[in-house]
């Protein structure tokens, strides 16, 4: 493409990693764009000289990520500026990783008077995740709710394109934040192009763990532990059970039947295809009901058949599609799931299907014609 891309994101998320520069790194592999410029929000010292984000063969520029209420709205532009201006944004499609940024992107635009377009990535329904999800006193919360709030007011007429994880994400965008169907696009969370089944993988790692060859064995994977993950009350209910389970978070659980570990990310592949069955358990609110959990995309990515409740309504969907998988009322409803018909399912079966939709090479292309679209 003629033109150049200028991504701005937060190193805030457990995903930044997994999300953000994986796809910068895809598009810059396959020379995409002439030029990547990548925008790094933090609010601690140098994460490039602390060596927490490695240098990428295109450039890293820092800005200070300010906290996410209205006050800070001038200094966090003003720290923005101070970075954008030494860069050359003419004719660039700026892609921004949540409405946070849209704002101060827009401010830059018109004030300077420099022609990129604006691509706003909304991840989620960031208000409801706040208020029902984080432990913030009265206050805080209020001053929360306002922030979010007048991002929602006034991103129609900052951003030209937005982006969304999912078909329920759309109808809440378009609903809460007045922006026509026509200029919002879905792109899922995505899956590491090195997701992918591995029988040699799945024989290997099954020796390592110590699991029989007829075990079923469900895993559990997230890079954090937000309220939403259900964590706990899933190892929990599973410890129960006669299943094994691999729980690969941060939270460990005890119990005879569960193997906690927390692995580097491109080894998870090999736990995955170890394992039979991918489980997400999320609760049924309009925070759950918009998303696409990248576990989600990675269990499908290689080959696993994912137990669920009706929580994410992509998930609902898939599965009812594909039938690859099980959505239960309740975890204690395990002993209807049909293992062995689920089990029969060629692995390599779901990982094809599911390269297309969950698969970092399908999502980008996805992300490819909506810039083309501006």
């Amino acid at each position: 493409m003629k033109y150049k891309l200028i991504y701005i994101s937060n190193t805030t998320s457990s995903v930044f990693e997994s999300q953000v520069l994986t796809y910068l790194d895809w598009l810059y592999e396959n020379r995409i764009f002439e030029e990547i410029l990548l925008f790094v929000g933090s609010r601690s010292a140098s994460l490039l000289k602390q060596g927490k984000i490695k240098q990428r063969e295109y450039e890293i520029i820092e800005f200070h990520d300010l906290p996410d209420y209205n006050v800070f709205n001038s200094v966090q532009y003003a720290a923005l500026c101070k970075q954008l201006k030494k860069k050359n944004l003419q004719n660039a499609v700026v892609h921004i990783r949540s409405e946070k940024y849209a704002q101060a992107i827009n401010k830059f635009r018109e004030q300077h008077q420099v022609d990129f377009k604006i691509v706003t990535d909304i991840r989620g329904a960031v208000l409801e995740e706040t208020i029902n999800y984080k432990n913030f006193n009265f206050l805080i919360n209020k001053l929360k709710k306002s922030y979010f709030l007048h991002k929602q007011k006034e991103l129609n007429y900052q951003t030209d394109l937005v982006s969304v994880v999912s078909s329920k994400l759309k109808e809440y965008v378009h609903k809460y934040y007045d922006i026509d169907h026509s200029r919002i696009f879905v792109n899922h969370s995505f899956a590491s192009e090195y997701f992918q089944y591995s029988k040699k993988a799945r024989s290997e790692y099954r020796k390592k763990l110590n699991i029989h060859k007829d075990e079923i064995v469900f895993i559990f994977s997230t890079g954090g532990n937000g309220a939403w993950q259900n964590t706990t009350e899933i190892v929990n209910t599973m410890r129960k059970s006669e299943f094994k389970i691999i729980n690969l978070s941060k939270k460990e659980i005890p119990g005879k039947n569960v193997i906690n570990l927390f692995v580097p990310h491109r080894e998870v592949p090999n736990y995955l295809s170890a394992a039979d069955f991918g489980i997400v358990w999320r609760n049924d609110d309009v925070v759950n009901n918009v998303a696409s959990p990248v576990k989600f995309s990675e269990y499908a990515s290689c080959g696993l058949p994912v137990i669920a409740n009706n929580g994410v309504k992509l998930i609902e969907t898939y599965i009812s599609d594909t039938g690859y998988g099980k959505i239960l009322n309740s975890i204690e409803e395990l002993h209807k799931v049909p293992f062995n018909e689920l089990r029969k399912i060629n692995r390599k079966q779901i990982s094809e299907y599911s390269k297309s939709k969950f698969h970092i090479s399908g999502v980008a292309k996805g992300y490819l014609s909506m810039y083309e679209t501006l």
